[in-house]
C-alpha cells in the first residue's frame, strides 16, 4: 500500500509523509535538546556553498533537472506577474529612497 505523501503541486514530485514526519522530528530533536545557544550555521552554510559550487547539470538526474527547471518558471512567473502590483510599486519606491550604490538587481 503506498504511503500518504504531501505536495504542493501535481507536477512537483511529493515527499512521503514517513520522510517528512522524520525531518521534523529530527528537527525538534535538534531544538529541544537543551542547548541553550542557536548552532553555528557558518560551518553548515559553508558546507553547503561548496556543495552547490559543484554541482555540475550533466550530473543531475533527469527529476532534478526537472523539477529545477520547473521551480525557475515558477519563480519566472511570479515574478512577471508581480511587477506591476502596488506591493512591488512601494518597495521599488523605497529603494530609490534608500538609495546607496547599486550592488544588486531587484527582479519582480
Amino acid at each position: 500500500m503506498p504511503q500518504p505523501a504531501i505536495a504542493s503541486r501535481p507536477h512537483v514530485p511529493a515527499l512521503p509523509l514517513r520522510a517528512a514526519s522524520r525531518i521534523v522530528r529530527r528537527m525538534n530533536d535538534r531544538t529541544t535538546s537543551g542547548a541553550a545557544t542557536a548552532p553555528d550555521l557558518t560551518d553548515a552554510t559553508r558546507r553547503l556553498g561548496r556543495f552547490v559550487a559543484g554541482i555540475r547539470h550533466d550530473t543531475l538526474p533527469d527529476a532534478v533537472r526537472e523539477r529545477a527547471r520547473l521551480a525557475l518558471l515558477d519563480w519566472a512567473g511570479s515574478a512577471l506577474a508581480g511587477r506591476d502590483s502596488d506591493s512591488a510599486r512601494k518597495v521599488g519606491e523605497l529603494l530609490d529612497e534608500l538609495g546607496g550604490p547599486a550592488e544588486s538587481t531587484v527582479v519582480g
